[in-house]
Order: C-alpha cells, then structure tokens, then sequence
C-alpha cells in the first residue's frame, strides 16, 4: 500500500499536522574529514568574508525570508553568472569520450555544436525567422541532476518530426539532417565540464539485446533520446523512445551494454515508449500499447538475496566486468569497481488493461526505501482518475479506486522525499496530494487561474511544498494549506528544478539556486524580538562587537537562566544551517562569546573529569560540539566553493557522511 513502517515518528512536515521538534540536524560527534592545506601551510580561507561583518545587525534577517503562509523559506544563490563550460574536442578524440585540449564556455545551458549552428543559420534566412525563436521552436534541452548536491547531465536535440512545426522544406531539411552525433554534457553545479559523452557510441559488433529487433542501427538517432536521468548512485540513464536504455558513469564510460526495457514481440508490434520514470534506484517505462517494465540498476555492494530472491520473470544484464573489455569498436579498459548490472522486471499491465479496458496515463515508482517488501512499487494512473500499484515482490495489480477523491485523471505524479506523499497533476488543472496510501488527501489547489496547459515540472522541495514550473511563467510553490509563493526567473529560456531531501535545486542558464524552508529554531532566532535563549545571545554578542557596554550583562542574565549552553548549541546549529559565510561568522561567534561566560559558570565545571592526568583542563562537552560544527562547515563550505561544485546541505551532508562523500568525489 505504499505506506512505511516509520509513519509512527515524530514528523516537522507540515501536511502531517504535527509539531515542529526536528532532531535530524542535531550536532553528532564523530571522526570528520581532513581540510587541505595551501602552500602556505594554512587551512584554506573558506570563511573568508565577501561583504562586511555584520552589516545587517539591527536588521533581522527574517526580512530576506520568503512567507509560504506562516512557513518562511529562503532562495540562496549557490552560483551566479555561471559560465557552462563546453567541449573541445582533440585531433584524435575517443570514441565516446571528449577530452578537452582547453577550455571554452557557453552562457546557456543549451549548446548548439558549430555544424548545427551553421545549418540554423541557414534555416533561419530561409524561414524568415530569428536565430533565438528557431532555436526555440526546433531544439530541446534535456536535463537531469543527481541528488545531494551532484553533478547535472544536458543535451540540446532537434526536436523529432512529429513535435516540429512548419511543413517548408528547409524545416523538413532539418530534420532530415539532424544531428549525427551529439555531446552529453556532465557539468557540476558550478558549470564544471567533468566528462563529455559522444552519442550514440559505436554500434556493438554482438549484442542479443539489441540485434534481435531489426533495424538496429537507425535506433541511434540523438533526437530519439526520450528522458536521460540519475540514480542515486550517480549513475546516468539515456533512455531511447523505442526502450533502448544506456547506463554511464560520470567519467562518461559505458557501464552496461545497451539493452531493451521492453522486449518487442509479434502480438504489440514495435516499441514506442509514452511514459518514463527516473528513479533512485533505476528507472520504469510505459509503452503505448499499454506494455511497462521496471529497471533496477545495481552493483556488488547490494545484497545478494536481494537479488536472489527477484521474481521468476525478471532478466539480469551483466555489466562490463572491472579488468574486461567490451565488445567491438567500444573497446575500453575499467578502473577496479564493483561490476554494475541490471534487473529488468516485466509487469503484467498490458493485460490488465485489456482484461478491465482501462488506458494508463502515467507512471511513477516508490523506492523500494519507503515500501514495506522493501522492493519498488509502481504506481500507474488510469484514464478513469484511479491509480492502481504493482507490487513486483509478485507482481499483483491493485486498484486503490480513488475515482471518488480525484477530479480528473492523474497527468503527472511525483513521491515526497518520505514517500509519504503523492503530489499529482490532474488532467483538469488541479494540484492534488494525497497520502501514498490513498486514505487522506490533504490539498486540492486550482492551477487553471495560472496557465491552463500541464506543467513542464512537477517536482517536491524537502517534505513541506510543491514545486511547479511551467515554461515563461516561473516556478510557482504551494503549500499544505494551499498558500502559494512565485518566483520569477526572467530572461531564462532553460529552468529546470532538482528535489533534494530538504529543499530543491533551480538550474537557470545564468545561476544556480536553492530553495528551502527555513529551520524552526533559525526562524525564531532572528525573529524581531524573540526570547529565546539563541536569540538572546546573538543580540549580545552583537552589541559586544559594536562596543556596548550592556553586552555582558545580557551575557551573564543568560547564564544566570541555565539556559546559556541551550543558547551555544542554538547558534552552533543555526550556523551550520546557514549558506551564507556571513552570517554563519556571524552565528559562530555568538557562540563563542558565550562559552567565554559558560567557562566561568560553577555550574558547568565537573570535579571529577576537569582535569586530565597532567592536570590540563579537557574540554566540555558544549566545546567539543562548537569544534564539530566549525570542522563541519569548513566541509560544506569547500564542496560548496565552485573549483568542486557540490552544493550539499547540512542534513545532507548528516545523511551521506564524510566516507559517502569521498565516495562520490572520488
């Protein structure tokens, strides 16, 4: 039923109707991550300050927040003026690979190569029409990131025949000579060219997957790509409109041989794809005539019953072992890595639909984190405004018959992070969400006053809000008490929207944004006039900087509440929540001011461990915690620094830990 065990606990979202105690964040002591070292022998400066300590004081910095209701939310600027970095190709490039011989850039996240900008070009004087509108009416930008934080994945294809406008010939002449060929661009958020993927690559001199459809070779038409995406292991999905899925690593490397989602047969004819579904763990697939399969793509660090236990209809694809080769002109040697493969698990839904003549509208997958076999399900929407979920533990179908609750047939769906909750996009222009297990649906919210056309995204930002972005109008934010915040992005031709744990990723050609809600506690510690003992200590620390001779009075009150280390531990992690530099000096030194006061206090002295056996003082326990957040953030701050380009939060940071990190960066 798409539910999940831990519903018991304590929960900040807001759909929940609960309270706001959020404990995830809460300082953990523990071994962290080295900081390098310049050559100079210091720690690089990743606290140096860009505008003036303190300029807002007096100021609160409520006032930057954006008010989703009562919720407030900020919109931090990760990257500015992003320069996209572009391939550059070398006499004697690789097959599938682009090294670069030097560096060039492009202001827009959609790239034209020379070739297509000279037939553009062309077209555009023949047509009567601008460079910018063709570029406009006749290309697509494909894009997809990884999660906390990771690099991004574009390309910039002509659109096919049936999607272009106009029947002139130098259109149709176009078409005819679309691309050949077309680089896949992985970027970090900050622009960074990490790798460049020739596509399509070589055709394979044996390959059971795809020789047995004929015609193989006209397959590998760039402007076929349908979806590309990631997976939580950074894995990137190409996936083609007739179900030929390609899987590469961020080195650009093929990692699996090309194989079919779907297997094409006499009785459905050849496969055409109406529906995809990126998901953590892979990907699913709809057809038109009604056919769908789930793709889990895993490698040796999974656990073998796991696979072992998968059911009897399902089909392995082993990947390119570590020290092996693959076949043909894709010849290429892997670094040691555990081998990747995948489980492709055919589901039943054709026949369903037949046997209950019912059409499927769209598809969705709830990771196998959030489901009590703790195996994927697929959730499908019917032309009827119901849903019904596979379970593919044994591949039953079930009709959760929620006729009664939706307005129209389900257009668009996408899980919360907590799988708790199914935001859905009807076919009449209602925004719906709805509990997983189709038992309380909490917001219905009218989009039609805004654009009546579907939108491009409909994504989650943390597990308070929905995001929806429809083209030329912005990003729009709507609440659980169906308040809603817009937020404009002019001048931006390309916008595309990440979910994250805790908040969303906005890519625009120009820059790179974070929305979030604002913790509870940080919310309070800057409001105007607020008692709390975090706040009372900012506001001291504040006046002891500019001199006032009332700061260690309001210091020592503090102390004398019993309240001072609530106040540290309150800066400390308000400080790690923060993004900006500024403020997070700021926050770090209101803590520090008070532990000079929390030192003196009788009360925070132990008898029996003050002392280590050579009589040296051992730090408290409010010290080693202040130690932890600063090491912290020197982290953050140097992935955050564009020569890496990993913008994680701090509850994402808490969740991969440093070893997940190095992982990745490695």
């Amino acid at each position: 039923n798409g539910t999940n065990k831990l519903q018991t606990m304590t929960s900040t979202n807001p759909f929940d109707d609960v309270g706001d105690n959020d404990d995830s964040t809460n300082i953990k002591l523990g071994l962290e991550p080295s900081i390098p070292s310049n050559k100079n022998g210091g720690e690089y400066p990743f606290f140096e300050e860009t505008k003036d300590d303190l300029a807002a004081a007096g100021v609160s910095d409520s006032n930057q927040y954006h008010y989703l209701g009562e919720i407030p939310y900020t919109r931090h600027r990760f990257y500015d003026n992003v320069q996209w970095e572009i391939p550059t190709p070398t006499s004697t490039p690789s097959p599938n690979v682009s090294h670069l011989s030097s560096s060039s850039y492009n202001s827009s996240l959609s790239y034209v190569s020379p070739m297509m900008q000279r037939k553009l070009q062309a077209v555009s004087s023949t047509a009567g029409m601008s460079l910018e509108d063709l570029r406009r009416t006749m290309m697509v930008t494909k894009f997809a990131a990884c999660t906390n934080g990771g690099p991004a994945a574009c390309v910039t294809l002509p659109l096919p025949s049936l999607q272009m406008g106009g029947n002139s010939g130098s259109t149709r002449q176009l078409d005819q000579d679309s691309y050949s060929a077309v680089d896949i661009r992985i970027l970090t958020s900050s622009g960074r060219l990490l790798s460049s993927i020739s596509f399509p690559p070589p055709m394979p001199s044996s390959s059971s997957e795809i020789t047995s459809a004929s015609n193989a070779s006209s397959r590998y038409i760039p402007s076929e790509i349908h979806t590309i995406g990631f997976t939580s292991r950074w894995v990137l999905l190409v996936l083609m409109r007739d179900g030929i899925c390609f899987s590469y690593d961020l080195s650009g490397k093929l990692i699996i041989p090309p194989f079919q989602t779907i297997v094409q047969s006499e009785k459905y004819g050849p496969v055409e794809l109406m529906e995809a579904h990126i998901f953590d763990g892979g990907l699913a697939v709809l057809s038109t005539t009604m056919n769908s399969a789930l793709v889990e793509i895993m490698d040796e660090h999974d656990d073998v019953s796991y696979v072992n236990e998968r059911h009897l209809a399902s089909r392995k694809i082993s990947g390119y072992e570590s020290e092996g080769k693959s076949e043909g002109n894709n010849s290429r040697d892997f670094n040691r890595h555990s081998p990747y493969f995948a489980i492709i698990t055919p589901l039943p839904t054709a026949s369903h639909a037949n046997i209950f003549q019912v059409s499927f509208c769209t598809i969705a997958v709830l990771s196998r984190l959030h489901t009590e076999s703790r195996r994927p399900e697929i959730f499908l929407s019917t032309k009827d405004a119901s849903v019904v979920i596979i379970d593919t533990v044994n591949l039953k179908i079930v009709d959760v018959d929620c006729r009664a609750q939706l307005s129209a047939p389900i257009i668009s769906m996408s899980f919360a992070p907590n799988g708790r909750f199914l935001g859905c996009y009807l076919k009449d222009g209602t925004l719906t969400v709805i509990s997983t297990a189709f038992d309380t649906k909490v917001l219905d919210f009218d989009t039609k006053d805004v654009s009546s056309s579907p939108p491009k995204e409909l994504k989650w930002c943390g597990e308070d809000s929905i995001v929806v972005h429809w083209k030329d109008l912005g990003v729009m934010m709507v609440g659980p008490f169906g308040d809603w915040i817009r937020f404009s992005y002019e001048n931006s031709s390309n916008l595309f929207i990440v979910p994250e744990v805790d908040c969303c990723r906005v890519f625009t050609d120009k820059c790179v944004e974070i929305l979030q809600r604002v913790h509870p506690d940080t919310a309070d510690l800057f409001c105007i006039g607020s008692i709390q003992p975090p706040s009372l200590l900012l506001d001291a620390s504040d006046a002891f900087e500019s001199g006032s001779s009332s700061a260690d009075e309001a210091a020592r009150a503090i102390t004398r509440t019993g309240l001072l280390n609530e106040a540290i531990g309150g800066c400390a992690k308000a400080a790690l929540r923060e993004f900006d530099i500024t403020k997070q000096k700021r926050l770090l030194r209101a803590a520090s001011y008070g532990m000079h006061f929390s030192f003196r206090a009788v009360d925070n002295i132990d008898d029996n461990n003050s002392k280590d056996d050579k009589g040296r003082g051992s730090p408290s326990a409010v010290a080693m915690a202040f130690v932890t957040v600063a090491k912290k953030l020197r982290v953050l701050n140097a992935l955050r620094d564009k020569k890496v380009g990993l913008p994680l939060t701090s509850s994402e940071y808490e969740g991969l830990s440093s070893s997940g990190i190095i992982a990745r960066l490695v």
